[in-house]
Parts: C-alpha cells; sequence; structure tokens
C-alpha cells in the first residue's frame, strides 16, 4: 500500500512541474542573461537597456531605467533553470545576488524569480524580470555627503 502511494505521488509530482521543451537554443538564452547582469556589474547602464526586448523598451524609458540602476552596485547570476526555450520564447527561474543601496545602507541580497527572454532579429532579448528578496542583510551605511 505504501508503494502504491509513493508511486502515485511521484507521478503526480511530474505533472506539478513546469514543463520542459530542451531547445537548441539554451546557452544563447543563458549568455544573454548573463550578457544583462555583467552590464550592471560593469555599469555599462545603455548596454543593459540594449539587452531589453523592443516591446520592454516602450513601457520603460532610458532615463527611468537608468536612475533606478545606479542603486545597484554589484549584481551576479548565482543560478538559472530554463524550463521553456521552444520557439521565440525562453521562461527561466533564477537567483540573483545584488549590492544595492536602500534607504542610505548598502545591503547584499538574494533576488529569486523569473526571467523572460524573447528572440529578436538582433538576438535574444529580455522581455520580462521579476525579482524578490529572499535575504537582504545590511552591510555599512553610506555617507553620500
Amino acid at each position: 500500500m505504501i508503494i502504491k502511494i509513493a508511486i502515485v505521488c511521484f507521478i503526480f509530482s511530474l505533472f506539478a512541474l513546469p514543463a520542459y521543451s530542451a531547445g537548441k537554443n539554451d546557452e544563447e538564452i543563458k549568455q544573454a542573461v548573463a550578457h544583462f547582469f555583467c552590464c550592471f556589474q560593469q555599469k555599462k547602464y545603455e548596454a543593459a537597456y540594449g539587452s531589453f526586448s523592443k516591446e520592454l523598451k516602450a513601457n520603460i524609458p532610458y532615463y527611468k531605467f537608468a536612475l533606478k540602476s545606479k542603486d545597484i552596485k554589484k549584481a551576479w547570476i548565482k543560478k538559472v533553470v530554463i524550463y521553456d526555450s521552444s520557439g521565440r520564447l525562453g521562461k527561466l527561474k533564477i537567483d540573483v545576488r545584488l549590492e544595492l543601496i536602500h534607504k542610505k545602507k548598502l545591503y547584499k541580497a538574494l533576488y529569486t524569480g523569473t526571467c523572460d527572454i524573447v528572440k529578436e532579429k538582433s538576438g535574444w532579448k529580455v522581455s520580462s524580470v521579476e525579482l524578490r528578496a529572499k535575504e537582504a542583510v545590511p552591510v555599512e551605511k553610506i555617507d553620500f555627503t
């Protein structure tokens, strides 16, 4: 009886997982997302903005993006899981480490969330990023005077 329950639970868990269709685009998608976050690390905000899809650029003007981006001091990807890369769309789960300024304090934080990426003529572009802080630790007070 216990074995039957375990098998049923295992089969159910397979349906609960997001479907993954392995694609030939996986490496290109990972490189595009890594490039986006690397631009933050190097403070190349125009290049990071250039990683946005046309639709995302239409919704977020560069000046607003650049203003918010300056609070991010360091950014690096800890983990990328592609759960769909079929066709022109890639869906990813990501973990990102950030060092950022919030209320005049420097924080080291782990953010986790999703990223969608779309294939455009010029290559893979970020179409959405939704991150939530999983943990944040204040590092030191920053004096801006």
